[in-house]
């Protein structure tokens, strides 16, 4: 079982098992054990996990950018298949994963 941890300076860790005594006295002073971290767009905040609105906004335009280059993708790929027969689209799709 992970457990978290945190403290103010050197920010958070996850240790697996049962952290024995002796390496518990090795962390620093400030030291508290946490719930384990849900996501990287979390930050820890007033005793607890809080969604980073920053992070999750990247996040999201990152996913969003990459269906918007999909889409593109898909309609380009459609419209070159629409304008050559289904021998020279294949050809022309293996060509370019060799890229």
């Amino acid at each position: 079982m992970e457990k978290g941890f945190y403290h103010p300076d050197r920010g958070y860790w996850q240790a697996t098992g049962k952290v024995p005594k002796r390496v518990l006295d090795t962390y620093p002073e400030g030291t508290i054990e946490v719930d384990l971290k849900p996501s990287a767009l979390h930050t820890f905040s007033n005793g607890r996990w809080a969604l980073d609105p920053a992070k999750d906004k990247a996040d999201k335009d990152a996913k969003q950018a990459a269906k918007d280059r999909d889409t593109v993708a898909r309609a380009a790929v459609d419209e070159l298949r629409g304008s050559m027969s289904e021998a020279v689209f294949c050809a022309a799709i293996k060509w370019a994963l060799k890229q």
